[in-house]
């Protein structure tokens, strides 16, 4: 006989259905048509996740709105053909859906919650090097792989990438962390070491590099196949810099705001500060000996891919025509996620989040993101790559 499985009480089933919890105590509102949304758990996380208080506002804004509109309207009307009244809250929620879904939506991100400026600016200031990277290929970082970034490569087959993808899941409610100054209240979560400002059961916690560091062991196997697929696709030897955190796995869900543009804004990944320099310097003189440096300029991400929703996810980034020399011309290009494949773009150049095509997923983008950097020895030409984890963006 089948065991009878006890079904959970009545609010408890309702409360999972509205409640996603992550990062031993963070809690995330999941509305009907908006996806879910980060609730602040104190007045200095509602300041810096910003997108709770805003639908909060637009909400009571709306609802006001409809209110006086509703007052408007003869009391004949009213009490014999629609219950207006009855109906403005559904009203207002459904309007909040329709200013986020269009244009209105982009300016209410930009805001609050996105620069675009920002973007305009990275596009701009990298004019020069995008553009000798595209007439001089050989002076790229990913000069190896092509003129510009490249994906679709395999590191693990899809049920590898489902298993590792499970071991990071169940590690959600004791060593995720909320990245909550990056996503200002969507729910982006990272394991391991990448963003300041990140939260756990509503404190803040400026380092995790201590629990990034048990990764290591954690993912041991994992990193050690991430170091031979990097040396068999670049054809030169790879070492992992474990005096330095592991590469970090980002988890990001979707909700409405992340299907814009406005949402997703044109960064490049920070290079590694001068204390990190040293590290990475050390590793690679035990390499090649006292004479290693490293080309810092040259650092590349790499970024794997563990899940993705069902409609898919991408990252996309920009390049310029070999005679270009305006901002205006820059082209846009999507590499797509797939489960278990790797994605190298240099970290200097322009690149994005595709936005998610629909907002209720509970499905995650889920990414190893790691940084990888060549050294070698003075006066030699034969290089290594030394593998780490990441800082900032």
């Amino acid at each position: 006989t089948i065991p009878h499985r006890k079904q959970p009480p009545p609010l408890i089933s309702i409360m999972n259905r509205f409640l996603w919890t992550c990062c031993d105590g963070e809690f995330f509102i999941r509305f009907p048509l908006l996806g879910l949304v980060h609730m602040p758990l104190s007045l200095e996380q509602a300041q810096r996740s910003l997108m709770f208080p805003v639908i909060c506002f637009l909400y009571l804004l709306l609802l006001a709105l409809v209110s006086f509109a509703v007052a408007m309207i003869p009391r004949k009307i009213v009490q014999r053909k629609l219950p207006f009244y009855a109906v403005a809250p559904i009203a207002a929620y459904l309007a909040i859906f329709a200013v986020l879904s269009t244009s209105l939506g982009d300016y209410f991100i930009e805001v609050f919650i996105r620069n675009k400026s920002l973007g305009a600016s990275i596009l701009e200031e990298s004019v020069p090097r995008v553009q000798r990277w595209s007439q001089h290929p050989s002076t790229s970082p990913i000069a190896r792989l092509g003129s510009r970034p490249v994906g679709n490569l395999t590191v693990w087959n899809e049920e590898d990438a489902h298993r590792i993808a499970e071991k990071v899941v169940k590690l959600r409610e004791t060593r995720w962390t909320f990245a909550a100054e990056a996503a200002h209240g969507s729910p982006l979560m990272v394991l391991g070491a990448k963003y300041a400002g990140s939260t756990q059961g509503g404190a803040w916690r400026e380092s995790n590099t201590q629990s990034a560091f048990e990764l290591w062991d954690i993912f041991d196997d994992e990193w050690e196949d991430l170091r031979d697929f990097i040396q068999f696709t670049m054809w030169e030897p790879a070492y992992l810099v474990r005096n330095m955190w592991p590469p970090a796995i980002i988890v990001h869900l979707p909700n409405l705001p992340a299907t814009r543009e406005s949402a997703h804004e044109i960064h490049q990944d920070a290079f590694i500060p001068s204390w990190t320099q040293d590290i990475v310097l050390d590793s690679a003189r035990n390499v090649v000996g006292d004479s290693a440096y490293c080309e810092w300029d040259h650092q590349m991400t790499v970024l794997i891919n563990l899940r993705v929703p069902k409609t898919g996810a991408a990252v996309r980034f920009w390049d310029l025509p070999n005679s270009s020399e305006s901002p205006q011309e820059w082209q846009s290009f999507d590499i797509p996620h797939q489960p278990g494949k790797a994605v190298f773009i240099e970290c200097r150049r322009p690149h994005a989040i595709v936005p998610f095509k629909e907002p209720e997923s509970l499905v995650e983008r889920m990414c190893i993101h790691a940084y990888m950097i060549p050294c070698r020895a003075q006066n030699r030409d034969d290089r290594h790559w030394q593998i780490l984890g990441v800082i900032g963006r």
